[in-house]
């Protein structure tokens, strides 16, 4: 199926993911806060390992198949959004006063 378009498996599964994006982003924050409202501070380490994840599959795949590409006007918010996964990781906070104490330190 994918052939007759000139497609490869490779763009086709990033053609998949794509679509996906701003869905996963939002479950990952959405499940995070839920899940910490719960009690279970952990959960934010593993969903924020799996948003990061799904991102870096879907920018390698790109890398595969158009070279390195980086982000243009119509895409920024996928990019900050895909960076703010980042900030689910419970040990994300307090990395800034971590990085200025070393460079304090130095």
């Amino acid at each position: 199926m994918y052939s007759e378009w000139g497609l490869n498996p490779l763009d086709v599964i990033s053609w998949l993911i794509y679509p996906l994006l701003p869905v996963v982003f939002v479950a990952t924050f959405v499940a995070t806060w839920y899940k910490s409202r719960q009690g279970d501070e952990e959960f934010g380490m593993k969903a924020s390992k799996f948003h990061l994840y799904f991102f870096g599959i879907w920018y390698l795949l790109g890398v595969f198949n158009w070279g390195v590409f980086f982000p243009s006007e119509w895409n920024y918010g996928m990019w900050i959004a895909a960076a703010s996964g980042i900030g689910l990781h419970p040990t994300a906070y307090g990395l800034g006063e971590h990085i200025t104490a070393w460079f304090d330190n130095r």
